[in-house]
């Protein structure tokens, strides 16, 4: 069964489990014999930073990883809060995998899941990545139900 075609945008507030779908989607791709991984925006941005220390991967070779699965779903990006921009780097990463992956089409899916509504990502990202979120996602906004 293929993947589908396009990701999913999900967003929504703290504790409305964006983060279980997109690691229902990891399992379910995976089990399929697809590529898959589920990671934080955090753990990407850490991992590349980490490749600045001589001996380890290379920069390139960790965005090129990313762009090279067959199913992404990247948590909790952007890392910072509504109405912050994110840093130099952190857009120099994203605009990397997401550019790299939207090269690929069809070919590959990718799911993000955030806390801010996509009207919201241009508070945190430039237009170019926001561009390449929107073309290769579908919306998806999760309520929160509250116990009374």
């Amino acid at each position: 069964k293929p993947l589908p075609d396009g990701g999913l945008f999900v967003c929504g507030p703290v504790g409305s489990h964006k983060s279980h779908l997109l690691a229902a989607r990891t399992a379910d791709a995976y089990t399929r014999g697809f590529e898959s991984k589920f990671v934080s925006w955090s753990d990407i941005l850490l991992s590349v930073r980490g490749s600045f220390k001589q001996g380890g991967r290379s920069e390139s070779e960790i965005i090129g990883d990313l762009i090279d699965l067959d199913y992404l779903a990247i948590d909790d990006m952007p890392t910072g809060r509504v109405g912050r921009k994110e840093t130099a780097f952190s857009h120099r990463v994203a605009y990397a995998v997401l550019d790299g992956r939207y090269g690929r089409g069809s070919r590959c899916t990718t799911d993000i899941s955030t806390n801010l509504l996509l009207e919201e990502m241009d508070h945190a990202f430039d237009e170019r990545i926001v561009r390449r979120i929107k073309e290769q996602t579908t919306t998806y906004t999760m309520l929160l139900e509250t116990k009374q």
